[in-house]
């Protein structure tokens, strides 16, 4: 908590002191550019953002509330299409009906263990309803649309294609960015903890003990596995990007290529010392044992060139 805020006033600190010197910079222009002695002032290089990342079995049967700290219900599952990094819908119970949020319609409160949705609970009833027992319709676009129409965000998810690309010609292409085209193998995130991982021989690699959610992104950060056995590190985590994976043909268990080394290559950890997967180098360091850069790294480049 500490380290946090610390980190948290020294990027204000940046920022205030960057503001600053640009305002003094706007207003001597003239005269800077008059005299050739006055040396050029480098511009500091502003802070990397951290990210905001929630653990998915922790946010299964999280609360929901609105700004006048309202309940609106509580997270019944998230559905996510794991072979593209994507979460599809948060699937919302309200007691009586399910509902299906953006999740990039949501906030994470990490202090209060809490998710925030910025509506009504009229609006939250006029929400479209979810249904368990249909979960194959949350795969329409006019349903998926719908959803995000109603809580006035953007739709980050194209429309569903059934195409299906191998890894082996993602291998191709690398080092390579995480990419977000909609596999259309969307899961539930609470079937898919606990489920194994296989490689491509049919033997096992472990479990997924975990997914690491980023929800201001509307993406799955990584999948946390339990692979140390098979490598030599018993008992030990590892965290690993979820695209690098994809579903047997009966959706039963994930599968991985080329894993060995780049397990090896990516650190691990023990379960009752999780890093601190909000740190962007903790991350890389994962998304480069794969030979990929994380899915934020087209979102820095923006920001650095001014674009948004």
């Amino acid at each position: 908590m500490v380290r946090g805020m610390r980190k948290c006033i020294r990027a204000h600190a940046a920022h205030a002191w960057k503001l600053n010197l640009l305002a003094v910079l706007a207003a001597s222009g003239p005269l800077l550019a008059q005299d050739s002695n006055v040396s050029r002032i480098a511009e500091p290089a502003p802070p990397v953002p951290q990210r905001c990342v929630a653990k998915a079995s922790d946010v299964i049967h999280m609360a929901v509330k609105n700004k006048q700290g309202e309940i609106l219900g509580r997270v019944e599952d998230l559905v996510v299409d794991v072979e593209s990094g994507l979460i599809v819908l948060v699937i919302l119970s309200t007691g009586d009906s399910l509902k299906s949020v953006p999740p990039t319609a949501l906030q994470h409160d990490g202090a209060a263990k809490a998710l925030c949705l910025d509506a009504s609970q009229q609006k939250l009833q006029g929400a479209p309803v979810f249904e368990m027992v249909k979960s194959s319709e949350s795969h329409n676009p006019e349903r998926l649309a719908a959803s995000y129409r109603h809580f006035e965000q953007s739709p980050s998810i194209p429309p569903v294609q059934k195409v299906h690309v191998s890894l082996e010609a993602r291998d191709r292409a690398s080092p390579r960015v995480s990419p977000a085209s909609p596999s259309g193998q969307w899961q539930t995130a609470g079937r898919l903890i606990r489920m194994p991982v296989l490689n491509y021989q049919g033997q096992s690699l472990g479990q997924v003990e975990n997914l690491l959610l980023d929800f201001p992104a509307g993406r799955i950060l990584a999948l946390v596995i339990s692979s140390g056995a098979v490598i030599g590190r018993e008992g030990e985590f590892s965290a690993v990007p979820p695209t690098v994976t994809r579903f047997t043909t009966d959706k039963a268990a994930l599968q991985m290529s080329g894993w060995k080394e780049s397990m090896l290559r990516s650190p691990h950890f023990k379960p009752a010392e999780w890093p601190d997967f909000s740190e962007p180098a903790y991350i890389r360091r994962v998304y480069r044992a794969f030979q990929m850069e994380p899915y934020f790294t087209h979102e820095d480049n923006a920001s650095d060139r001014g674009v948004k």
